[in-house]
């Protein structure tokens, strides 16, 4: 009997739509929150505000970027999030 070959077949590719989904949240507490353990944001305060600060027609927020997801948490309390880039965080925010 002759050996099974030992290499390898490559395995399909598959591509996946990208996936375009944001959401924009009122979250009640916006960015620009006080920092103390009273406040509005709690102890999450000083975490927020060593995120970079973004802003556009929507307004002023702070920025939390990864390989995964994006989020904007402006400063008027809402939050916007999403397996998107920032710039579509953006679009929505300035969507009526």
């Amino acid at each position: 009997m002759s050996r099974a070959s030992s290499s390898v077949m490559p395995l399909p590719r598959l591509t996946l739509p990208a996936l375009c989904l944001a959401a924009v949240l009122a979250t009640g507490c916006g960015s620009s929150g006080s920092s103390s353990e009273n406040g509005p944001l709690g102890t999450i305060g000083p975490v927020l505000k060593s995120l970079p600060t973004v802003s556009g027609t929507w307004g002023t927020g702070h920025l939390l970027q990864g390989t995964v997801f994006s989020a904007v948490l402006t400063d008027d309390g809402r939050l916007a999030i999403g397996a998107v880039a920032p710039s579509a965080l953006y679009d929505a925010l300035s969507a009526p």
